[in-house]
């Protein structure tokens, strides 16, 4: 669900920021988001572990 979030939240703001700022509101975002929910699988536990 938060992964949903984050990327609807990316797309409209898409054609406002350029592709620093993008990679800043994401990186924010899923840091803000992504991390409250309690939840893990293994997938999320895998991009945390790579990025």
């Amino acid at each position: 669900m938060n992964e949903n979030v984050i990327r609807t939240i990316s797309s409209e703001m898409n054609t406002y920021l350029n592709n620093f700022q993008m990679k800043k509101l994401y990186s924010v975002l899923y840091k803000n988001i992504a991390l409250k929910d309690e939840s893990f699988d293994n997938n999320v536990c895998m991009k945390k572990f790579y990025n």
